[in-house]
C-alpha cells in the first residue's frame, strides 16, 4: 500500500527521536550527576521508557473499542485544555491582569 511508506517514515522519525533524547538525557546525567549516584538516576531515566508503554495500555484498549479517529480529537482536546489549566494556575497574574495596558487608550 502506498500509506506504508508513511508509516514506515513515521515509526523510523519516532524512533530516532526518541533515541536522540535517549542519548541527550544519559549525557546530561554523566555531566551533572556525581559519580556515585549515576547509575540509580541514569536506571531511573530508562525506567520512564518502559513504564510509558505500560500505562498507555489503557489508552490502547480504549482506541480498540471506540476508534482512534474518535479517540484522537478527544485526546488534542484533553490535552489542550490540560495545558491551558496548568499555565492559568500556575501564574494566577496573567488570568487577573486586564487585556489592555494601563495607559492604553
Amino acid at each position: 500500500h502506498d500509506s506504508a511508506i508513511f508509516v514506515v517514515a513515521g515509526n523510523a522519525g519516532v524512533g530516532s527521536g526518541l533515541i536522540a533524547t535517549q542519548i541527550a538525557g544519559v549525557g546530561l546525567i554523566a555531566r551533572i550527576a556525581p559519580a556515585e549516584l549515576r547509575a540509580r538516576v541514569t536506571s531511573l531515566l530508562l525506567l520512564d521508557r518502559a513504564l510509558a508503554q505500560l500505562l498507555a495500555l489503557p489508552l490502547a484498549a480504549i482506541a480498540q473499542g471506540i476508534g482512534l479517529t474518535t479517540l484522537f480529537p478527544i485526546l488534542g482536546v484533553l490535552c489542550v485544555v490540560t495545558v491551558l489549566v496548568l499555565i492559568l494556575a500556575a501564574s494566577p497574574a496573567v488570568w487577573r491582569s486586564p487585556l489592555a495596558a494601563k495607559g492604553s487608550p
